[in-house]
């Protein structure tokens, strides 16, 4: 794999936890080159040289653990990925709320994806990408429309706006849409979809599941 794969790799991942909304000063996104490169040499050797923390200073209980894997072996299971997660999990002093974000660089099996699913589905603080779909910033996309969370006040005004009793009579969304796994929507947000056109925006609402 080339190092300016990994590089690019890396940077999107910087703008996905700015896009999860992560404080971008606690992310160094101007690194030199020369400097990604003697890291990236370290990190084909297996060492964590890549890995991001990142604890937001006016929110002690949002805080994100990035770690990245070079190659995983064709034997390597999820068991592998949770025990890497209750590592980082110690080490870190993380809660269950806070996140862990796993990126594999290597090719993974059917089997170890749909583990991967479950994973993500029993951990709803847990994602897991493999590299190639981080290839590209997934908002700068011209066919991915704008997401946003509603915060306990815009759901009840929602509610309330709509006539609805529940968030359920919305059109739904799944965990596992890719655009959920990026900003790591859980189940039970609702979100704000704004598409834009040259006349208005059109908004929808869609139910995390």
């Amino acid at each position: 794999m080339e190092d300016n794969t990994i590089i690019r790799v890396v940077k999107n991942v910087q703008k996905m936890l700015i896009n999860r909304g992560y404080d971008k000063t606690q992310i160094n996104t101007t690194l030199p080159v020369g400097y990604l490169l003697q890291m990236i040499s370290k990190f084909r050797t297996g060492m964590p040289v890549l890995d991001i923390f990142i604890q937001n200073p006016d929110d002690v209980q949002k805080c994100v653990f990035v770690h990245f894997i070079y190659e995983m072996k064709k034997t390597d299971n999820v068991g592998n990925l949770e025990k890497l997660y209750n590592i980082a999990i110690e080490t870190n002093n993380m809660s269950d709320l806070d996140e862990v974000v796993f990126v594999i660089f290597s090719d993974i099996g059917e089997t170890l994806q749909e583990q991967i699913i479950n994973m993500e589905n029993t951990c709803q603080n847990v994602t897991i990408f493999k590299y190639k779909s981080l290839l590209f910033n997934l908002p700068e996309h011209e066919y991915v429309p704008k997401h946003e969370c509603l915060n306990d006040d815009e759901k009840k005004d929602l509610k309330k706006n709509l006539m609805i009793n529940n968030f359920t009579q919305l059109p739904l969304i799944y965990k596992i849409d890719t655009v959920c796994r990026y900003y790591n929507f859980k189940s039970g947000d609702v979100l704000r979809i704004t598409r834009q056109s040259l006349n208005k925006n059109h908004i929808a609402y869609r139910y995390v599941i």
